[in-house]
């Protein structure tokens, strides 16, 4: 055979074998480049489903918490609710009073003999002097404890969002929720500020914080302490951005306390109207004993008088209650 015609045989085996071999390895690179990839990316799945799998069941138990306590405070709403009426003492102490029911009811039993001895005197009638005596010991007192109770209650409410958005600030430029509550109590006028350093105090003495809330809310009965109430005690039991919590909680009591203003504004006409029909009557009576007493005498001075007298003030006292709760709007 002619050796050159060996030689090109010999050059396209030795050709065919080398590009055999590198097309083997070049296909075993890519596979084990492609299996690589598929094992990368499978990983990358299983770790993003990982993920998504513990942040849900991250938010999950974090929903059931919310539930549960939401459900407790539920629970004790409704136990407060069932439960009797505020002590005496819990009362002056809502008012904002350093007195002892003892002081208090010493206070009732002067003021029902002072008016009970006003009103025997100018009347010289001793059923009149008793009335006077029970509206002044009983009815006086009473009203004077609501009138500065609720009055501090508004106080309260009124600062309220203004404290809030101090804490938020607090909080946004780097300071600890105690840092921030004890720069409230601080700067923040009373009724506030003593409020929050009851707080403040409470957490010197080993109370948690939820709770402090939570006896904050029964020195002062407002649904509005009650939901910062409740925001604190998610927040501390759940974690989450408060100083977002609390703002928002700000901007809520804002719209409540708009709505509250503008549908008392709305029911003034009614309260207006009110108050001339439950005046009117009493009002016609004294003009006309000035005007004319003789025309009048009667009506005091005989037992049909007497009995319409009394009717009259019943059904007089019954139209202004139903009036009242119809006026009376809560928000």
């Amino acid at each position: 055979m002619n050796p050159q015609f060996l030689q090109i045989v010999m050059m396209g085996v030795i050709a065919l074998v080398v590009g055999g071999l590198t097309i083997f390895i070049l296909q075993r690179f890519m596979s084990d480049k492609a299996s690589r990839s598929r094992r990368m990316n499978r990983i990358v799945n299983e770790k993003e489903v990982q993920k998504a799998n513990l942040q849900k069941l991250h938010k999950d138990k974090r929903r059931k918490q919310v539930q549960a306590m939401l459900r407790e405070v539920e629970e004790e709403t409704r136990r407060r609710k069932k439960g009797q009426r505020p002590s005496l003492k819990k009362m002056l102490r809502q008012a904002g009073l350093k007195v002892s029911p003892v002081q208090y009811y010493l206070f009732a039993l002067g003021s029902g003999v002072i008016l009970g001895l006003v009103t025997l005197v100018l009347s010289r009638n001793p059923f009149v002097g008793l009335g006077g005596l029970l509206v002044g010991g009983l009815g006086v007192p009473y009203w004077l404890l609501k009138f500065l109770r609720k009055r501090r209650e508004l106080a309260f409410l009124t600062l309220l969002p203004e404290t809030i958005d101090a804490m938020v600030r607090s909080i946004k430029a780097g300071l600890p929720l105690n840092e921030a509550l004890k720069l409230v109590a601080k700067e923040m006028p009373d009724p506030i500020g003593v409020e929050f350093r009851e707080v403040v105090e409470g957490q010197r003495l080993g109370i948690p914080l939820d709770q402090g809330f939570q006896r904050m809310y029964d020195r002062m009965p407002l649904p509005e302490v009650n939901f910062l109430s409740i925001v604190i005690g998610i927040q501390q039991q759940s974690g989450g951005n408060l100083s977002e919590v609390l703002n928002n909680l700000a901007k809520v009591l804002r719209d409540r306390k708009g709505m509250r203003l503008k549908v008392k504004a709305l029911s003034q006409e009614a309260k207006a109207g009110a108050s001339i029909i439950g005046a009117l009557p009493v009002l016609l009576l004294a003009a006309i004993s000035v005007l004319n007493p003789e025309y009048i005498q009667p009506l005091f001075n005989t037992i049909t008088g007497k009995f319409m007298l009394v009717g009259a003030v019943v059904w007089m006292s019954t139209g202004i209650i139903v009036m009242y709760k119809m006026i009376n709007f809560k928000v």
